[in-house]
């Protein structure tokens, strides 16, 4: 009598679980990088929103004072002051930037000046992502460019 035998053999399960693994060798690594990039894109984004942040309320003459942004790895901050040390705390805007970028020398502090909004000096502030950068212009009008 021949036996009727329902279900997949080692083989087939050896084969479908190999395939699985050269799929998600081949993924993972993509995906990693796409993760990459776009947290260095979010990072340009924020700098460059809290730069033009910045400029408005010079602009405005909110305070009636000068504005400016200050950047770090792990924050950027908007400050009201004529500079970072001598800003007043309470008034801050701090936004947090993704852990994975680095913003690498050039200027990490920029003032504003009260109703034109030009910054004090031309300045150019590169974010890293592993082996990915962008970098952000500001030129001596204030306009922003990444």
């Amino acid at each position: 009598m021949k036996q009727n035998s329902q279900g997949f053999t080692l083989m087939e399960l050896v084969l479908v679980i190999a395939l699985i693994g050269f799929i998600a060798a081949i993924t993972v690594p993509v995906y990693l990088s796409f993760q990459n990039r776009q947290e260095l894109d979010v990072a340009a984004i924020v700098v460059a929103q809290n730069v033009r942040r910045a400029q408005t309320l010079a602009m405005a003459c909110h305070g009636d004072t000068a504005w400016g942004i200050y950047i770090q790895d792990s924050d950027v901050t908007v400050y009201r002051g004529t500079n970072y040390g001598s800003r007043e705390i309470d008034l801050d805007e701090v936004t947090g930037l993704p852990q994975t970028v680095s913003v690498e020398g050039g200027v990490k502090d920029i003032v504003f000046t009260k109703f034109s909004g030009e910054p004090t000096a031309a300045a150019a502030i590169t974010l890293n992502s592993n082996n990915s950068s962008k970098v952000i212009s500001i030129n001596e009008k204030g306009m922003v460019s990444y």
